[in-house]
């Protein structure tokens, strides 16, 4: 049986041929075409063509769910990654999207949970993005406890993008704060600095975000703006401390910009924001309150404040800067490469998982041909056996030595 195949594409719908069966993905998110909504992340970047004709690896998807549901269900048997990665990556249904979970999580409590394969964090994700599932992706991805999902920056930049361009400012802002909980908003990934920051601004905007997500959101902000300069970026990264209590910080970063810069460095949004939070300090920062208070009466007397607005900025500034970033972004290249290197090893995998099978029944028949031979007084016949292969091994180490000693002997002759 070949080890794989190729996943087809259709213009209309997006098509795969799994095991002489066709599985269609719709392009309508709650019946609204992708192409009459904006378009966060091009399909060069989301290596649209290189996921879609991607190299599978060629499975029976009835057979492997009544294996995989016996193992983890019924026996309780740990199950490989690679039988795992299999499944997921040959979904095609929200049935079979439903099982992946299930399986996901029995995978998460077995002792083989540390093996799950970056490329099946990557699929199960993409793969719901794919069937307009993009809020189970997100409720696994939370739930680190039972799941045990951490995908990269590039896998959770689909989504976040997949709730933007469907306009769920809080959905793609819970993708965001996920992001800064596992400290990957770094400015080495602009990218998910500058999606994440326009996310959480239209959550914050919208008015949707719960007092419990406060200083999430706003360690989000600060973390989306880190090691920016721009007006924007300093702004919202004043914002985002405040919102997340860290006061000192607020106050460090505002003298930095006070003594730091001759034009505007703040909006007049970050001066309202910051005196309503400060009106009821607490007792044990009532200092910095107080020095942060300076601080925006100097720049004000400076004339360090501009009165655009965050929203007008976001607009201007983001969302361009977004398609400046992706469009030269290298996982433009490296994609159908990591897709390719991932099949490859995912060939080796099943490999190994057939000679190790093939070892495991060898190994049996040996046990059981010993027992018959004990069994039926045949040990001494087995100890013959073994001396005679044995004696055979050592003439042929023999004759090899003594071609090597005639070659060398010939080669000295010829000197």
């Amino acid at each position: 049986m070949a080890l794989c195949k190729t996943a087809l594409t259709f213009r209309s719908t997006l098509s795969r041929q799994l095991l002489g069966s066709k599985h269609t993905y719709s392009v309508c998110i709650n019946g609204v075409p992708k192409h009459a909504r904006r378009t966060f992340l091009s399909d060069a970047y989301k290596g649209t063509s290189a996921w879609r004709t991607r190299r599978l690896l060629a499975v029976n998807m009835d057979e492997l769910k009544i294996m995989l549901d016996a193992n983890f269900f019924d026996l309780k048997k740990p199950v490989s990654s690679i039988d795992l990665h299999k499944f997921i990556d040959n979904v095609s249904d929200e049935h079979q999207l439903q099982s992946a979970e299930q399986y996901l999580y029995c995978h998460r409590h077995s002792p083989m949970t540390n093996h799950l394969r970056a490329s099946t964090v990557h699929c199960y994700i993409r793969t719901c993005i794919d069937l307009g599932m993009s809020d189970k992706a997100l409720k696994v991805l939370k739930d680190k406890t039972n799941y045990g999902l951490f995908p990269d920056n590039f896998t959770n930049n689909l989504l976040l993008g997949d709730y933007l361009q469907r306009e769920d400012v809080r959905g793609a802002a819970t993708v965001a704060m996920e992001m800064m909980r596992l400290e990957i908003l770094t400015n080495d990934e602009h990218l998910s600095q500058l999606l994440s920051l326009y996310a959480c601004h239209q959550y914050l905007k919208s008015g949707q975000n719960t007092q419990e997500e406060t200083h999430d959101l706003g360690m989000t902000f600060a973390d989306a703006t880190r090691g920016q300069t721009s007006l924007l970026s300093r702004s919202y990264h004043i914002i985002g401390l405040s919102m997340a209590g860290r006061y000192k910080e607020v106050a460090q970063v505002l003298q930095s910009v006070a003594d730091g810069n001759k034009e505007p460095c703040v909006v007049n949004e970050v001066i309202e924001r910051l005196q309503g939070e400060m009106e009821n300090p607490t007792e044990g920062n009532q200092e910095t309150i107080s020095n942060i208070q300076d601080l925006l009466t100097r720049l004000q007397a400076e004339d360090k404040i501009l009165a655009e607005s965050l929203d007008s900025l976001i607009i201007s500034e983001t969302l361009p800067l977004i398609k400046e970033v992706e469009k030269n972004h290298s996982h433009l290249k490296m994609y159908p490469l990591m897709l390719e290197e991932w099949h490859k090893e995912h060939i080796e995998a099943v490999k190994n998982q057939i000679k190790a099978a093939q070892d495991h029944e060898r190994s049996i028949k040996e046990q059981k041909l010993e027992k018959l031979l004990e069994a039926v007084g045949g040990i001494k016949y087995w100890t013959e056996k073994e001396e005679r292969r044995r004696q055979e091994e050592a003439k042929e180490e023999e004759r090899i030595r003594e071609l090597e000693t005639g070659d060398l002997q010939t080669q000295a002759e010829k000197h």
